[in-house]
């Protein structure tokens, strides 16, 4: 007990101060993960669920999921969003196999049906026609209108198109087609392959993804970047070389769908962050969520990113599984968005969404997801939905 004294002989207890109001309306901090409670800033938050800061005194409550402009009886195992032919779509796969295209108004057109792939990849060529790479079914195409097995040989786990060329990877094989083309393998043409023999890139080929004038290959502990393809010579004798450049080592993904451009970046999830790279120099851009590592989940069924607009401000924005007690959603494991904006960040729950992509819609990323049967924007609700938050 805290004891003042008075008079000689005198003693009387302290009175405990006045209550005061105050007021706290500089949230533009965001989430704050690493610091201890006590230690944050004035202007940061230790948990900022569906909730965003988009300025000073501006806290703006994010909408929830919209209605489902699908359902599927067989499922949804992924999806990806695409423009095809100027218009934007869902390439939807379904744990039997099958396929499925979406418009963003749910008219669906049957691409193909079951045992065509098991975990395929995609890519875009031209805006004209999807590429799809399956690890046990080969490599196909689709044109809007027609589905079209090009070779069942030519399996893989990664894709991308880049340079005018298709580039298929298998573990530490990469694989590229002839100039102009996706479909042709003829080395006289100046297709041909190579095996990645680095020492600095442990591992296999997670990730190829074309961005920033080259085509990056992520492993789980290192990144390579592909690029001054060219091609000298005349059929049946064309050449094509090309450059293969260690980046940086020691740092990777094992989520293979967390791997997408962001403004001038390549950005990813680490198992312990999420890393922008920027030319050759890798950007830790979650030191603030260092103490929410440990309780995710971090692997290709687990972890998908995408990027959007929301609440005017553009966003990345990655699905993670949660297995900690904080969200306002539950204790874990649920699914929780991390949502990196401006320098900062925050949490969003959408539900039980099990896989998240982009889709450019005139112009406008938007953020969609699935919950394994139904596909449905994030942040679509309308804006009187009820939304249930928290904010500590």
């Amino acid at each position: 007990m805290a004891m003042v004294m008075g008079r000689p002989g005198q003693r009387r207890q302290k009175r405990p101060p006045k209550a005061r109001t105050i007021q706290i309306r500089d949230f533009t901090g965001g989430v704050n993960q690493t610091d201890s409670r006590v230690a944050i800033k004035d202007n940061e938050c230790a948990w900022l669920e569906n909730a965003i800061p988009i300025g000073g005194g501006a806290l703006q409550v994010l909408h929830g999921p919209g209605p489902a402009i699908a359902t599927f009886a067989q499922g949804v195992s992924r999806m990806f969003g695409i423009v095809l032919n100027g218009a934007p779509f869902h390439i939807v796969v379904h744990p039997n196999g099958a396929m499925t295209q979406l418009s963003p108004g749910g008219v669906q057109t049957v691409i193909s049906g079951a045992g065509s792939v098991t975990s395929p990849v995609i890519a875009v060529w031209r805006g004209t026609t999807v590429l799809i790479l399956d690890p046990s079914t080969g490599y196909s195409s689709w044109d809007g209108t027609t589905y079209t097995i090009i070779s069942a040989s030519q399996t893989g786990d990664a894709l991308a198109v880049f340079q005018g060329r298709a580039w298929l990877i298998r573990a530490r094989l990469i694989t590229f087609t002839a100039p102009n083309t996706f479909s042709n393998f003829s080395a006289g043409d100046g297709a041909g392959s190579t095996v990645l023999t680095d020492e600095a890139f442990p591992g296999n080929i997670v990730q190829a993804t074309s961005a920033l004038e080259q085509l990056w290959l992520v492993g789980t502990g290192a990144v390579e970047a592909l690029a001054n393809v060219a091609s000298t010579g005349t059929s049946p004798n064309v050449v094509t070389t090309f450059s293969l450049t260690n980046i940086v080592t020691n740092l990777g993904t094992n989520a293979q769908h967390s791997v997408l451009g962001y403004f001038r970046a390549l950005a990813f999830l680490a198992p312990f962050g999420v890393y922008a790279l920027a030319g050759v120099t890798p950007q830790k851009i979650s030191e603030k969520l260092d103490g929410l590592f440990p309780f995710l989940t971090l692997t290709t069924a687990f972890a998908q990113a995408a990027v959007a607009v929301v609440q005017n401000l553009l966003c990345l924005i990655f699905r993670v599984t949660y297995t900690g007690q904080n969200a306002q959603a539950g204790p874990g494991p649920i699914p929780l968005l991390l949502v990196f904006t401006g320098g900062k960040w925050c949490f969003a729950h959408q539900g039980a969404v099990a896989w998240i992509t982009s889709l450019l819609v005139d112009g406008v990323a938007q953020a969609w997801g699935t919950d394994g049967s139904t596909v449905f924007r994030l942040f679509g609700a309308a804006d009187d939905v009820a939304v249930v938050g928290k904010i500590q």
